[in-house]
């Protein structure tokens, strides 16, 4: 944002574009929820309306040589819950919820939301922390 490319600035700390080639030394991310033996993260629940786009955001994380994953007591979980956003490709949605669907025996529930032409979120339930960290694209 503007914003934190101005603080950014006055602290002295280079900016640049990010690209293929880019190298982070560290990303700073805020998480949804953390669970607290694990630490497996989930990011993207609660996006508003404006903020960076989920697939960007994964980008820079999986480039980044550190991570830094600010929270709040409140977030870290004994156990995941909930649901989680899963990122597939727009054109054949509906039979990769399918697929989705099939990994949870029917249990799953879903909502749609396109963030672009390519790509919608899909609202999953959090019912197998096996999948949190993955990002199915079809």
């Amino acid at each position: 944002s503007v914003v934190s490319a101005s603080q950014a600035a006055k602290a002295g700390i280079p900016l640049g574009e990010l690209g293929n080639s880019s190298q982070i030394d560290f990303a700073f991310d805020d998480v949804d929820i953390i669970e607290e033996r694990t630490l497996i993260s989930v990011i993207g629940c609660q996006r508003l309306q404006g903020e960076e786009p989920i697939i960007q955001e994964k980008l820079v994380l999986s480039m980044a040589d550190q991570l830094v994953f600010m929270v709040t007591e409140n977030q870290y979980k004994r156990g995941l819950e909930g649901s989680i956003p899963v990122v597939i490709e727009s054109l054949n949605w509906l039979e990769t919820t399918e697929e989705i669907d099939d990994l949870f025996l029917g249990d799953a529930e879903f909502s749609q939301q396109l963030i672009s032409k390519s790509f919608v979120i899909l609202q999953q339930p959090l019912n197998n922390p096996a999948y949190v960290s993955h990002t199915f694209l079809d």
